[in-house]
């Protein structure tokens, strides 16, 4: 701090009115330097992310290729299941039902149908089913899949082709169950 600084500072002091008076303490220049030095000599690490966000604990996307093969029929859907019209309760407990079934099937390529909510109530009530033009179950799906059990039987999913419903569907490969 230059000198300026420090006349500056004890104009500033002598306007400030502590709120306990026995906590009142007058810093003089040398505890005002010293304070000055520490604060100087601390680098200030680079913020980081405390949270993860729940983006990066969903399923891994699936391939292009693997997505690619599924649109054009060259990997069979083994099964479907149609949430639209539901509830976020029951789609979600539909949703660990089908999964758990196909799963113990032995099944490996599902499609779980969302819907994009486009038939959504659009109105600024806060138990809307849409947010942000997109519909809730679409929204919630990769949470779903992405917490116990879902998350042990799931390898990854992808957005579906057109022909298999497209922005409103998702094709989801599911694990090999261990013996």
């Amino acid at each position: 701090m230059k000198d300026q600084d420090f006349s500056l500072w004890d104009k500033i002091k002598k306007t400030i009115r502590p709120i306990h008076p026995q906590s009142e303490k007058a810093q003089d220049r040398k505890q005002v330097k010293r304070l000055v030095k520490t604060i100087e000599k601390k680098p200030v690490p680079p913020r980081t992310k405390t949270t993860i966000p729940s983006s990066d604990l969903q399923k891994p996307i699936l391939d292009k290729k693997t997505v690619k093969n599924i649109r054009r029929g060259k990997i069979i859907i083994d099964a479907r299941l149609d949430l639209h019209g539901m509830t976020q309760d029951r789609a979600e407990v539909a949703l660990k039902n089908f999964i758990m079934r196909c799963f113990n099937q032995h099944k490996k390529c599902v499609l779980v149908i969302t819907g994009k909510g486009t038939n959504s109530k659009a109105d600024d009530d806060v138990f809307s089913s849409k947010r942000d033009g997109v519909g809730i179950l679409k929204t919630r799906f990769p949470d779903w899949i992405s917490k116990p059990p879902l998350n042990s039987m799931v390898s990854g999913y992808a957005e579906a082709g057109e022909s298999h419903g497209g922005a409103g569907a998702y094709y989801l490969y599911l694990k090999k169950p261990s013996l």
